[in-house]
């Protein structure tokens, strides 16, 4: 959690409800939440992150887990990486500072220079020995804004998350649009399927009930094996070989998998490890009411609806030094359906006889995927008095976002 996060008011409702305080703790959270937020009483002025020059590099080229390299000093929970952490860091700053410049050359400095303008470009960077730096430089500059901080320094955020976005009512939080401009050492993979075939075949269960029951009862036999668990260090020269994967510092989004229909996946990487997990579902599931009720920020999310899937995309930003966009395209293509396979999927959601849980049970029989099971919408849904619009305002960044803990770290590998 970004300490940001700590100024809304929900962050302080949240901690109530969690039951995690003790009575003292309880009473002061109980004042924050009246009147209306951490923010209320504080002002957060700056947010400043220092990096080790000598070791930064490094750093993005580990497999180390946070536990790994901190024992006990971390909770269990905490499954981040070394790379994780410190992306997160330097994506969240408004000031960077580089400390122990001198103990590398220039040619480091200017690539470190370079990495940091790719990760976070609106950052203020300093750079300095034995951290000596001016005050002034990092108190009192007013240069951290909420709206931006949410934005997440211009990344894809999880797909019910908002981006600072000029619409006709001002600067509003909005979706992240359908088409953004590639950049230089960064871009973009955007890819909404069209829909196969015609609404004429929605119902195609004549005859083939018998089928489907004999199919199942063949797979029901089949037990999937768990994958090997590669070792770090293979992971890791499994990525410093690849001449695709190698200078690919950073990628974030999300993606729409045929084996889980109704949700989408979050894809997070940084350096050689990879995390993929739930991330809630597609807007097309979402019940109209618990949209954001704002009129361009709704229309924002219409717009990326296509066909009858709606909003399910894939969509990834992926950041690094000479990345060959051509090159990852062409890998990440290899693994969408074909058209054949396409017509398959669309044939088993338009069996309107099955239920969501047989249509998804369906295709996790017709394609394994080898991941563990996803919460359902049903354990995902917000009680009911939480539920109903949702308002954008100066302070709180999420219209309608979904935190899971269900992922996957992965290697990248060849």
């Amino acid at each position: 959690m970004q300490v940001a996060e700590t100024f809304t008011a929900e962050f302080s409702a949240a901690m109530l409800e969690a039951d995690v305080a003790d009575e003292e703790g309880k009473k002061i959270l109980n004042q924050i939440v009246e009147l209306g937020g951490l923010h209320k009483l504080a002002k957060l002025d700056t947010t400043v992150t220092v990096i080790d020059a000598f070791n930064l590099l490094s750093n993005f080229d580990t497999a180390e887990f946070l536990s790994d390299r901190y024992g006990g000093e971390v909770i269990p929970e905490d499954e981040r990486t070394i790379s994780d952490l410190m992306v997160d860091q330097i994506e969240f700053a408004d000031v960077i500072i580089i400390n122990k410049v001198e103990t590398v050359d220039e040619k480091t400095r200017e690539r470190i220079r370079s990495i940091l303008k790719l990760l976070n470009p609106d950052a203020k960077v300093l750079e300095t020995s034995y951290s000596k730096v001016n005050v002034n430089e990092i108190l009192d500059t007013g240069r951290f804004n909420f709206l931006k901080a949410a934005s997440g320094a211009g990344w894809l955020r999880s797909l019910h998350e908002m981006t600072k976005r000029e619409t006709g009512n001002g600067e509003r939080l909005a979706p992240v649009p359908e088409t953004i401009d590639l950049i230089h050492d960064k871009f973009i993979v955007l890819q909404n399927v069209e829909t196969q075939g015609d609404d004429e075949n929605e119902e195609e269960d004549n005859g083939n009930e018998a089928e489907d029951e004999e199919e199942n009862e063949e797979d029901d036999d089949v037990e999937m094996e768990d994958f090997s668990q590669l070792d770090p260090q293979e992971i890791l020269s499994n990525r410093r070989s690849h001449p695709v994967l190698r200078p690919i510092l950073r990628s974030k989004g999300f993606f729409w998998l045929a084996t889980r229909p109704y949700q989408f996946g979050e894809w997070s990487q940084a350096g050689g490890m990879l995390t993929i997990g739930c991330g809630g579902p597609w807007f097309a599931e979402v019940p109209d009411e618990a949209w954001p009720e704002d009129a361009d920020v709704r229309k924002s999310i219409e717009d990326d609806f296509q066909g009858p899937w709606g909003d399910r995309r894939q969509e990834i930003v992926f950041i690094g030094e000479g990345i060959e966009t051509g090159a990852i395209t062409d890998l990440l293509n290899e693994c969408l359906l074909n058209d054949r396979e396409m017509k398959v999927w669309e044939g088993i959601m338009k069996k309107n006889r099955l239920s969501k849980e047989e249509k998804q049970e369906k295709m996790m029989q017709t394609w394994e995927d080898g991941w563990e099971e996803w919460p359902s919408l049903e354990e995902e849904d917000e009680p009911e008095q939480e539920k109903g619009k949702h308002r954008i305002s100066e302070h709180l960044g999420h219209g309608h976002s979904h935190n899971h803990n269900h992922s996957h770290r992965m290697g990248i590998k060849a």
